[in-house]
């Protein structure tokens, strides 16, 4: 389900807020982990199934890091080789195979004829709970109790498919104790809308006219035309990419959350490292704290 879709603008999202609010918030998680299986089994539903392993092997894992000093470390690389074990399976296993298999005396791999159908938000949803067992593993934080809490941290539907990265120790307060107040509603409103104006009207439109250049052929088009289409492709994946990043920042708002901005003016960026601070900027964040620096 898309954030643009009929569906999830016309009957999902007015369902689901309605009974978010109607409800008492002691009971606002449970709305929101059932909201979001729902809105993500609705197109993936086969896939449920990784989810649910996800939770419940970190939810044990960091249960059993926080127990026992000598195998800890022992757990935490279990629980590495789970996630991006999973990770390397469906991303990157069937460009390995078919690579192997042009190497004299592999071709039998080409009969394997294995290609996985890629998970929606897998990279997200991974990225998130290993930064979570990290944390448990280096006393940052406590190992959460609540598999409830947990579990909602992991599917939250509004950055579960495209982002932006959410770190537990970020948004722990907020799971078990958040206000949603009429401001915040009324500010998360104007921020989705914004977001879905970038994808509907510009990215769709520059998508189009990208589509176009590709149609035509790359041996038939003018070098304006080329220069042209290159231009329509790099905005069309912004404002995708950061209409989405901001329709989940409005939806985290009308529901008590503050979700960290993604994208800060990239193509204004001199440098190449510049861009790549501002562009995806809760990756880059993620990746500086958990692989560049050492711990």
């Amino acid at each position: 389900m898309l954030f643009s879709s009929i569906e999830f603008l016309l009957i999902f999202l007015p369902i689901f807020m309605g009974c978010y609010y109607l409800f008492p918030g002691r009971y606002r998680n449970y709305i929101l982990l059932t909201g979001s299986l729902i809105f993500y089994g609705y197109g993936e539903l086969k896939f449920l199934v990784l989810i649910f392993l996800s939770i419940f092997i970190n939810y044990q894992i960091a249960i059993l890091m926080s127990k026992s000093r000598r195998s800890k470390r022992n757990w935490f690389k279990l629980g590495l080789f789970y996630n991006f074990g999973m990770l390397f399976i469906f991303k990157y296993s069937s460009f390995i195979i078919i690579n192997l298999a042009k190497i004299p005396g592999l071709q039998i791999l080409e009969a394997l004829d294995f290609k996985p159908v890629l998970p929606l938000g897998i990279s997200f949803y991974t990225f998130q709970i290993v930064s979570y067992l990290i944390d448990v593993y280096r006393n940052d934080i406590l190992a959460e109790k609540s598999i409830l809490q947990l579990a909602t941290y992991l599917c939250m539907f509004p950055q579960l498919i495209a982002g932006p990265i959410l770190i537990y120790s970020k948004v722990e307060e907020e799971l078990s104790n958040r206000n949603e107040t009429i401001d915040g509603i009324v500010a998360g409103v104007k921020i989705f809308v914004v977001g879905l104006t970038m994808k509907m009207m510009l990215a769709n439109t520059f998508g189009a006219l990208w589509s176009e250049v590709t149609v035509s052929g790359y041996e038939v088009i003018s070098t304006p035309l080329a220069w042209i289409g290159a231009f329509a492709y790099s905005l069309q994946i912004f404002f995708d990419f950061n209409g989405y990043s901001l329709m989940a920042i409005g939806l985290g708002a009308m529901m008590g959350f503050h979700i960290p901005a993604n994208f800060k003016r990239p193509y204004c960026a001199k440098t190449v490292t510049e861009f790549w601070r501002r562009w995806h900027i809760t990756l880059g964040e993620w990746f500086r704290d958990y692989v560049y620096i050492p711990w």
